[in-house]
């Protein structure tokens, strides 16, 4: 369906007087699972996203219907339907000193603290379906002191693969906090839209992310990629010019969700890996403050071969994305390449959060042309990010279809993408 469509389809909800707003998703290029170990990444958005569609209410309701999840229905959402009394402290704790980003660095310092106001949201998520980002956004933006004078129609229309490691739930958590930052004039940027939708995802919802995925879709800019501190979060846009490659993002069709895998057991590992060092006469927070010249020594001294190759991956995962970034700079695009190459092999043999579909189309790919093709996203199911010439685009999904379908049993998915703005209203023009 064509997205100018969907405000025709749903008229009867959103009237004739209605905006358009459009958040990217993300694809991370390289520099993976090193977000929670203070690491580099260098991610990009993508013309796929989550757009929505926007009228005023008269009340101080919230109609929100999703095209996506169409049987769910219209959900209606009170103000008085967002009270969470058992987290009340926390957020308030946290959002009070947003304005100059100080509770991240409380948080860090802080984390059994913040450990011991999770509760179990199973029983709630089921009930709210995808709303609850919805429901977990309003919230946010209450007890930041938002005044909601009137009510909001919403109709959400995703592109993004549901469940691929793209980042549709950041996609949407950043759209619904631009559009109420929109609505109530509430004047923050899109970093700060980036960090309240990222504890949203924490407290809220219940998964435990990095910033890498809100603040990535909030403030990304075309042809470009952002090489984003996950330590400071401090980043800088490095060109993207592919010259004759685009980039092939290919979803396995095996879901999976990052509180149902062995992701916590990951940055679990990397803890114990960091302690051990520690503990020999390091003095390091992250394993990412290691650098070229001084982690070898360090790794020396664990002992424990699992843990070993947790620690190595982290290490040299980070300092390829540094590489991989300064290959952009210098238009190296077939270094950069095989750069994502290692990165994957990396993945697979140290990290050991790849699986046969990802691997069977890692190995596709590369035997089909792409002079780069590696997971992306947490791993164990999702996504596949591929770098192939432009003119072969066609005949190598094709081959790699073939390939896959025969291996596994059943259909991968393909999309080429291309590089995209950042969270923001559109214009009648921009509307496919």
């Amino acid at each position: 369906m064509k997205i100018k469509n969907i405000a025709k389809k749903h008229k009867a909800l959103l009237g004739d007087d209605f905006q358009v707003y459009f958040t990217p998703g993300r694809v991370n290029l390289i520099g993976e699972h090193v977000d929670y170990q203070g690491g580099f990444v260098l991610p990009v958005g993508i013309d796929l996203g989550t757009y929505a569609f926007v009228s005023k209410r008269n009340d101080c309701l919230f109609h929100v219907l999703s095209e996506n999840f169409i049987n769910f229905g219209t959900k209606i959402i009170s103000i008085g339907d967002l009270e969470n009394h058992e987290l009340d402290e926390l957020e308030k704790y946290e959002y009070q000193d947003a304005e100059d980003n100080e509770f991240y660095q409380v948080n860090k310092k802080n984390q059994n603290d913040v450990k011991k106001y999770k509760i179990n949201r199973t029983r709630n998520n089921k009930i709210d379906g995808w709303t609850k980002y919805v429901k977990g956004m309003l919230r946010a933006f209450m007890k930041n002191g938002t005044n909601f004078s009137h009510g909001l129609n919403i109709v959400i229309f995703g592109t993004l693969p549901h469940g691929s490691g793209l980042s549709s739930s950041a996609s949407l958590e950043v759209l619904i906090g631009t559009i109420l930052n929109d609505h109530y004039l509430c004047n923050l940027d899109p970093f700060k839209i980036a960090i309240i939708a990222k504890n949203v995802e924490n407290r809220y919802v219940g998964v435990e992310c990095g910033f890498m995925d809100q603040i990535s879709v909030a403030s990304s800019i075309i042809d470009t990629a952002m090489l984003l501190n996950t330590n400071t979060l401090d980043y800088t846009y490095i060109p993207l010019k592919l010259g004759k490659y685009s980039l092939i993002i290919a979803n396995s069709n095996k879901s999976r969700r990052l509180d149902n895998t062995k992701y916590n057991e990951r940055q679990n590992e990397c803890s114990i890996a960091v302690s051990t060092i520690n503990n020999n006469g390091g003095n390091i927070d992250y394993l990412c403050d290691l650098d070229s010249d001084n982690y070898l020594k360090h790794l020396n001294c664990i002992s424990d071969k699992i843990i070993r190759k947790r620690a190595e991956h982290v290490i040299h995962e980070n300092m390829r994305t540094l590489d991989a970034a300064e290959a952009l700079k210098l238009d190296e695009i077939l270094l950069f390449g095989n750069l994502m190459n290692e990165s994957h092999d990396s993945l697979r043999d140290l990290y050991e959060v790849s699986c046969f579909e990802l691997d069977t189309l890692v190995n596709s790919f590369r035997i089909h042309g792409a002079i780069g093709a590696r997971m992306t996203g947490a791993g164990f199911g999702g996504c596949v990010v591929s770098l192939v010439k432009t003119d072969d685009i066609l005949d190598i999904i094709s081959k790699v279809k073939q390939d896959y379908l025969k291996t596994i049993g059943y259909s991968a998915d393909f999309f080429p993408v291309k590089s995209s703005d950042g969270t923001r209203k559109l214009e009648s023009g921009d509307l496919l």
